[in-house]
């Protein structure tokens, strides 16, 4: 939902996501985790979040530009413009591998442009994975991530081969 604080003016817009299936707690938390520690200018930011509310709940910045799958491809036919908005998520995806945070979903409906030609911004870190913890929140054989962006060795949930390189391929 994209909402506004009017305890605070009414005047900045926030995306609030709200949990809808309790048994995915363990993913919501997870990811409150993540984007709190995960301090970049190209990574999304976190503005509030409550666990104990009913449903519970994060808000995030909204990031007006949209994602990169609801603009019109205005950086076609200019490659320093398409070069600057792929370093940008590149240097967000290496801050996050530089936290032991591996995204697993990326894709264009999780880059969002803060304003009308960006900066880029990663966002949507609900299926990560800790890297250095090894430990799941998704079913060991459960497949996650978009499809047509999935690294082959996350197909069928292979725990094991979970690496950085499964966010590069995407």
């Amino acid at each position: 939902f994209v909402v506004r604080d009017l305890r605070g003016g009414g005047d900045t817009t926030y995306v609030l996501k709200r949990l809808k299936n309790i048994t995915r707690i363990d993913r919501f938390r997870r990811e409150i985790e993540v984007i709190r520690n995960l301090t970049h200018e190209n990574i999304v930011r976190l503005i509030d979040f409550n666990l104990d509310h009913d449903p519970p709940y994060l808000v995030t910045e909204y990031c007006t530009g949209g994602s990169l799958s609801d603009v019109e491809p205005f950086w076609k036919g200019n490659p320093a413009v398409a070069f600057r908005l792929f370093q940008q998520i590149c240097d967000a995806v290496a801050h996050a591998h530089s936290q032991d945070v591996i995204h697993r979903d990326l894709k264009p409906d999780n880059i969002f442009l803060r304003g009308p030609t960006g900066p880029a911004v990663v966002g949507d870190f609900g299926i990560c994975f800790f890297d250095d913890k090894g430990s799941r929140v998704t079913l060991t054989e459960e497949a996650v991530g978009a499809r047509h962006y999935m690294a082959p060795e996350l197909e069928d949930g292979r725990v094991k081969e979970i690496s950085q390189r499964s966010d590069t391929y995407s």
